[in-house]
């Protein structure tokens, strides 16, 4: 009986950990409206060389760290290195 106590509680605080991990690698951003907010992972892709959205056409813009943090849907981030472009 002592075994298994001793395996939920370590389980449980394995699952405590990544909860506070993952929440603590997430940032509220604003969205479009003010009625819209959505959770962004703090995360950025190496080696972005720029990037391009429905609203302004082929203009290449300064990229943003993930499709999250893109300004609209429908963005493409583009590599350096070659890599195929991710939509958003």
């Amino acid at each position: 009986m002592e075994t298994k106590n001793t395996k939920v509680s370590a389980l449980l605080l394995v699952f405590g950990l990544i909860l506070m991990l993952g929440v603590g690698n997430m940032k509220k951003v604003d969205a479009q409206s003010d009625d819209d907010e959505k959770i962004c992972p703090q995360f950025c892709y190496d080696n972005l060389d720029y990037m391009t959205c429905p609203s302004t056409g082929d203009q290449k813009l300064t990229p943003s760290c993930n499709c999250c943090l893109a300004p609209t849907d429908g963005c493409v981030l583009y590599f350096n290195n070659g890599d195929a472009p991710i939509v958003c």
